[in-house]
């Protein structure tokens, strides 16, 4: 019995006849699958860098800046932020103004604002929700700290699903020791 099915198995193996159009449609969906996965897989790391980069330019713009910031300000980053990404999917920020005090050994918050629609503004005591992420500061140091969210929506159903692309980018402020914020602007 054994030798029966050896020999079948090398007489399988050495036959050369077949069908072109059986095997590529055998073939061909686990082709175009492996394309349309790969295409999906580069363009969420596309987006994904894409969204990084932003962050990184709006926190390098906002660390620049010589006057208070106010809600329209943050508005007019969240168009930047849109524009930016191309407007394809939707996006929020969030940014935060903190300080370290060594004497209380904690961090305390000097203002936080987002975009509509976006996150809530931080308070003093969702602050620990971006903590783990902050570096660690000398006494009264302060910095920003700029969340970012983008949706992402891959453009073909072949197993990754639809995601937000978040970043926290954290930068000191270079012009000025403490960033204002005032609602009227």
């Amino acid at each position: 019995m054994p030798s029966r099915i050896a020999h079948r198995l090398r007489r399988f193996r050495r036959d050369e006849a077949g069908s072109y159009v059986a095997e590529t449609l055998l073939i061909l969906p686990l082709l175009i699958w492996g394309v349309l996965a790969t295409l999906v897989y580069v363009d969420g790391y596309r987006t994904q860098t894409a969204n990084l980069r932003i962050s990184y330019s709006l926190s390098d713009m906002i660390s620049r800046t010589r006057t208070s910031l106010g809600p329209n300000y943050v508005d007019g980053l969240g168009r930047i932020y849109d524009h930016l990404s191309g407007g394809r999917s939707s996006t929020s920020l969030r940014v935060t103004l903190l300080h370290w005090n060594k004497s209380d050994d904690k961090h305390y918050l000097d203002w936080s604002d987002s975009t509509d629609g976006g996150q809530p503004p931080l308070t003093q005591e969702t602050l620990s929700t971006v903590l783990p992420r902050v570096p660690t500061l000398f006494d009264g140091d302060r910095i920003i700290v700029l969340e970012t969210w983008m949706d992402y929506d891959p453009p073909f159903k072949t197993g990754i699903d639809k995601r937000t692309f978040g970043n926290i980018t954290v930068t000191s402020p270079r012009f000025l020791a403490k960033i204002g914020y005032d609602p009227a602007l």
